[in-house]
């Protein structure tokens, strides 16, 4: 089997249209993976600037040591060993300054010159949430009442974060959330399973 080099695959890339245009467009993080070594062949600058590294970087790192949780990489490799591909696993890599990165994690094997490859493509979710109240943390901290936001908005919300992580399985809020957030958030996300069924 032959080892895909970082410049072989960069050649791939200038050569290919549409992979520049995938490369350049598509706002996850990608990373292309050796089956040998599981050293990193390939970063997009996405998964670069997840970790808060530059990309050179991640070039022949091994790809073990961006998981926060070893166990979680580990349930990750047994769900790609039983349906030969990984769509939507929610994971927590760490950033270059210790930070957890939340994000849905999706891999598949490619070939690239008859050697085939681990193509692990991640999204950073951390983003991604919902707050009922629009006030500062320094607000919220000077604050003498508890502040409720807008209900509404706050189940809104929750519907919009329920179409980017569609395993959500538990939604909450913080401090000032009470029965009318649970209310709204219920009946957004109730509705959008009655319109998909």
């Amino acid at each position: 089997m032959n080892s895909v080099s970082t410049k072989s695959f960069e050649r791939l890339l200038n050569d290919d249209l549409n992979l520049q245009t995938f490369h350049n467009t598509v706002p996850a993080g990608i990373l292309v993976i050796s089956f040998d070594d599981g050293r990193v062949v390939f970063s997009n600058r996405y998964f670069a600037e997840s970790l808060g590294v530059g990309g050179d970087q991640l070039l022949g790192a091994n790809w073990e040591s961006f998981f926060y949780d070893k166990s979680e990489r580990e349930r990750l490799m047994v769900e790609f060993v039983e349906d030969d591909e990984v769509k939507d696993f929610e994971l927590r890599l760490q950033s270059q300054n210790g930070d957890v990165v939340w994000g849905l994690a999706s891999m598949s094997i490619i070939s690239i010159e008859e050697e085939d490859l681990l193509l692990f493509a991640f999204t950073d979710v951390g983003g991604v949430r919902a707050n009922a109240s629009r006030m500062s943390h320094e607000e919220l901290d000077q604050a003498e009442e508890l502040d409720a936001g807008n209900p509404q908005e706050f189940g809104e919300l929750h519907l919009e974060l329920a179409s980017v992580l569609p395993a959500l399985k538990v939604v909450g809020g913080c401090c000032g959330t009470d029965h009318r957030h649970v209310e709204h958030v219920s009946r957004h996300l109730h509705h959008k399973d009655r319109k998909a069924a």
